[in-house]
C-alpha cells in the first residue's frame, strides 16, 4: 500500500503498512454503524415531518420482540381540547384508573381499588356499611321495583307506594301498618302486630300472637261463613270489654221483631237466642190458669199436653165469701201427651183457684 511518508527502509516500511492496516480493520465498521443510524435518524425524521408537520398524530408502543404489531392511542374524531394528567404513584393489583374532579380543561386521574369503587355506588350481595340517611334501594323513576326468587315474583312495590305480597306470608316481627292493606291470601303473623288502617283480608287470616287493633273494627259483617271468637281451652276466657256509658250492643242475634222487653237464654247447642218475658214465662211453664167454681163442687180437672211425673203442679184457693171454710185439696196426675190433673177437695167448693205446672 502508499504510505503518506518514505520509510528509510523496507523493514520500516513493512511494519508501518501492517499498523494502518489494523487501524482500518478494526475502526471502519464502527464508522460504518454510525453513518448508518445517522442515516435512519435522518430517514425517519423527515418521513415526520412529512406526515405531522406541526404534532404527533398518534402514539404508538411498538412490539419489543417481534418485527410487527404495536398498540396505538389517539384522540376521536372532534375530541375537544383538554389535558388528562395520569397519577404520579404506583397503582396496585387490579386497580382502575379513575377521572378526579375535573377542572376547566384539566383533567387530573387517579388510582382507585374496585372495592372502593363498588361500595360506594352499589348494593352488595354481601350487605353494605352505610353512613349516609340517603342511601336507599330503589328507583328515582315511576317504574315498578319487583324483588323475586326462583324466577318468580315476591314482592312488589308500584310507583305508587303500594306493595303486593305474592304467595303465603310469614312476618316473624313487628308488622307496622299504617294504610289501608288488602290481603289476598293466607297471612300468619307469629309476632305483636299493630294495625293503624283498614286490613282487608279476602281468603282469610290467621293470627297466632298477640294482635293489637285500634279503631272500628268490623269482623264478618258481610261475609256467610261461621264467625268463632274465643277458644275452647278450659283455663282460658273471652272478656269483652265495653265503656261505662257506651254498652255493649248484639245486633240480629235471631229473627224477629226488637223488644225492650227480651232478653238473652241459652239453647240447645250453647246457642244464644233473645226471648220476650211472656215467651221466657211460656217455657218455664207447661199450663197456668185461673179457673171459677160459681156452684159447689168435689173436683176440678186440668188437662196438660206432654206433662210429666217430675213437673210441679202449684194449686192455691181463693174463697168467694169474706169469711167461709176453705177445704183441703190434694191432685192426681195423668201424665202423657194427653195428661191431666184433678183436684179433689175435702168439702164441696165454691170460689177460685188458681194453678201452674212448671216444668222440671
Amino acid at each position: 500500500m502508499n504510505l503518506p511518508f518514505k520509510p528509510p527502509n523496507d523493514f520500516d516500511r513493512n511494519f508501518y503498512a501492517s499498523i494502518i492496516n489494523q487501524f482500518k480493520s478494526t475502526m471502519m465498521k464502527p464508522i460504518r454503524i454510525l453513518v448508518a443510524l445517522l442515516l435512519l435518524l435522518a430517514g425517519i425524521s423527515m418521513e415526520s415531518l412529512a406526515q405531522s408537520p406541526t404534532i404527533q398524530r398518534e402514539l404508538r408502543l411498538v412490539n419489543p420482540t417481534g418485527t410487527s404489531g404495536y398498540v396505538g392511542l389517539k384522540a376521536a374524531a372532534g375530541t375537544a381540547t383538554y389535558t388528562l394528567t395520569l397519577p404520579q404513584n404506583v397503582p396496585g393489583n387490579d386497580y382502575l384508573l379513575q377521572v378526579g374532579t375535573v377542572s376547566g380543561t384539566t383533567v387530573p386521574t387517579k388510582w382507585t381499588s374496585p372495592s372502593e369503587l363498588v361500595n360506594a355506588n352499589t348494593w352488595l350481595l354481601g350487605g353494605n356499611s352505610l353512613s349516609a340517611s340517603t342511601a336507599y334501594l330503589g328507583t328515582l323513576s315511576s317504574t315498578t321495583v319487583n324483588i323475586g326468587t326462583n324466577n318468580t315474583d315476591r314482592l312488589r312495590i308500584s310507583s305508587g307506594g303500594d306493595i303486593t305480597l305474592f304467595g303465603a306470608s310469614t312476618v316473624s316481627n313487628t308488622l307496622n301498618v299504617t294504610g289501608a292493606t288488602s290481603l289476598s291470601s293466607t297471612l300468619g303473623v307469629s309476632g305483636n302486630t299493630t294495625l293503624n288502617g283498614l286490613l282487608t283480608a279476602n281468603s282469610g287470616a290467621t293470627i297466632s300472637g298477640n294482635t293489637s287493633i285500634t279503631g272500628s273494627t268490623d269482623i264478618n259483617t258481610t261475609g256467610q261463613a261461621a264467625t268463632y271468637i274465643g277458644n275452647t281451652l278450659a283455663n282460658t276466657a273471652v272478656t269483652i270489654n265495653s265503656g261505662s256509658t257506651g254498652g255493649l250492643t248484639l245486633g240480629n242475634i235471631q229473627a224477629g221483631t226488637v223488644s225492650t222487653s227480651e232478653i238473652l237464654v241459652l239453647g240447645t247447642g250453647n246457642k244464644v237466642n233473645k226471648l220476650t218475658y211472656s215467651a221466657l214465662n211460656m217455657g218455664l211453664y207447661r199450663a197456668r190458669g185461673v179457673v171459677s167454681v160459681t156452684d159447689a163442687t168435689d173436683s176440678g180437672t186440668i188437662s196438660v199436653a206432654d206433662l210429666a211425673a217430675a213437673d210441679n203442679i202449684q194449686v192455691t184457693l181463693e174463697g168467694s165469701g169474706a169469711d167461709m171454710a176453705i177445704p183441703s185439696f190434694y191432685v192426681r196426675r195423668t201424665t202423657g201427651s194427653s195428661g191431666s190433673f184433678i183436684i179433689y177437695f175435702s168439702a164441696p167448693f165454691t170460689g177460685t183457684y188458681n194453678y201452674a205446672v212448671i216444668k222440671n
